[in-house]
């Protein structure tokens, strides 16, 4: 495994929850008590 490859993945990955959380900082609902409940 390569480290860049790994280090690329965890920063689309916190970008990609850093957009979801700016679009809906509050949500309604919170189904999920876990620490994300905006996935599910």
């Amino acid at each position: 495994m390569q480290r860049r490859m790994l280090v690329t993945l965890l920063a689309i990955l916190v970008v990609l929850y850093g957009v979801a959380a700016a679009q809906a900082p509050l949500p309604a609902h919170t189904r999920g008590s876990g620490s994300l409940p905006g996935l599910r």
